[in-house]
């Protein structure tokens, strides 16, 4: 299955990121889409396959609004990690509209 089909948009957005409650780390989401997301620099402890969580913040009105999606990870390599959103298309169309303008 090509997880990549869909558009994706290139931004520099900070993200944290979580599997289970593990914390990996602070890094940047360096393309986000409605079908996933890339995380560069994030590839230690993970596999193709887990469960991850990113959270986020967006600027709006002076305040930086949290969300959080979760994922599975679907490429891994020295780069950082390819992931595919696992949430309703509701809740990422939501987020998406939210984050790339403020990433932009």
């Amino acid at each position: 299955m090509e997880h990549r089909s869909s558009f994706r948009v290139k931004l520099l957005h900070r993200v944290h990121v979580k599997k289970r409650d593990d914390y990996l780390g602070c890094f940047y989401a360096t393309n986000m889409g409605c079908g996933g997301a890339f995380i560069s620099g994030c590839s230690a402890d993970i596999s193709k396959g887990d469960i991850v969580t990113i959270v986020g913040y967006i600027p709006r009105e002076g305040k930086e609004n949290p969300y959080r999606i979760s994922a599975m990870v679907v490429h891994v390599s020295a780069e950082g990690i390819g992931l595919m959103w696992i949430e309703s298309d509701t809740i990422i169309h939501s987020t998406l509209a939210d984050i790339l303008p403020a990433a932009a």
